[in-house]
């Protein structure tokens, strides 16, 4: 470990969590920073003869380490603004529950570092690990690496000039059809949402929709026959549930070891889309707070406790039928 290292890697998280925090606020999603941050890292330590892998590694590794907190802050943070409580975070706050958070989860992975990477080698496979791992053992190929890095950046930087400054195309091209009368069509051609599509792919993103897409409609549904009864959220209760269930069955069943064979397609379409689209714990959240500002904080207790524990239960009830089903395979 070596003060340059530390410094770079510094000074390499800052730029890395600042554009994750804006993709993040703009887009709803982060990208991965540990690869760029390895090929940045083999680019700049290429002008030092004393350089080596173990430098470049610590540079890489605390480099990536601002993707982490950016996400911790920016998905929770702008929640409780929206919910009323934006004059209680100041920079102040911020910034020790953001230093707190990243120690407690380097506290956390201590222990768990040997079970889970020094034990589990070969098993695992961790591809942007080993990603990161070949990006810096291929340190003379690293200028080539970073070239690709450094030509988005500047591609980046010129199509926005060119839509934001220049005004040569809007950034919300609208489609108002005169056969379908208030109706209308946007795309968001941003270069973020360029580049996280391009990182996504159009089959990945058109499953993920319409598995959001069926999971919606499917809430919307159970809120119309679910009534909310004396002011407890029913219906948010149910759909939370049944999702459990659902997630802990379907990722078993269709586990390594699970009768029901699943391609990744399938499990982003029923994982990601349909449960996340069915479930919604921001609901939870917000109707939390609804009680609590009403007064209610003995009914918020009692629909938090509830709503944990029969979560937790749900999806052990999924995994244990899911398991018994598993058994019958040769049946």
């Amino acid at each position: 470990m070596t003060l340059r290292g530390l410094l770079l890697g510094a000074a390499i998280t800052v730029v890395f969590t600042a554009a994750n925090v804006y993709l993040g606020l703009r887009v709803g999603t982060t990208v991965s920073s540990s690869i760029s941050a390895a090929v940045i890292s083999m680019a700049i330590l290429r002008g030092f003869r004393d350089a080596t892998v173990q430098e470049n590694n610590i540079v890489q590794t605390t480099g990536s380490a601002g993707e982490s907190l950016a996400a911790g802050v920016m998905f929770t943070i702008p929640a409780l603004i929206f919910l009323g409580f934006g004059s209680e975070f100041t920079f102040w706050r911020i910034f020790p529950l953001a230093l707190l958070g990243g120690w407690l989860g380097v506290l956390f992975m201590i222990p768990l570092r040997r079970q889970l990477i020094v034990k589990e080698h070969g098993n695992l496979l961790y591809p942007e690990g080993t990603a990161c791992a070949d990006v810096l053992v291929a340190g003379d190929r690293g200028g080539s690496f970073a070239s690709r890095v450094f030509w988005g950046l500047g591609l980046g930087g010129l199509y926005s000039v060119l839509m934001n400054t220049i005004g040569a195309w809007r950034d919300t091209p609208m489609y108002n059809p005169k056969w379908l009368p208030g109706a209308s069509f946007r795309a968001n051609i941003t270069p973020e949402y360029l580049g996280v599509g391009y990182i996504i792919g159009p089959k990945i993103a058109s499953t993920m929709a319409a598995g959001g897409v069926l999971g919606s409609l499917a809430r919307y549904i159970a809120a119309l026959l679910i009534p909310v009864v004396s002011g407890f959220p029913w219906p948010t209760l149910f759909v939370n549930i049944t999702g459990s269930f659902i997630i802990g069955c379907y990722a078993t069943l269709s586990g390594p070891d699970g009768r029901l064979f699943a391609s990744t397609r399938q499990r982003q379409f029923v994982m990601t889309g349909f449960c996340g689209g069915y479930t919604t714990f921001s609901s939870f959240s917000l109707e939390t707070v609804r009680l609590l500002r009403a007064g209610e904080a003995h009914t918020a207790l009692i629909y938090i406790a509830v709503s944990v524990v029969t979560w937790l239960v749900a999806v052990w009830l999924g995994y244990v039928l899911a398991s018994r089903l598993n058994r019958l395979k040769g049946s």
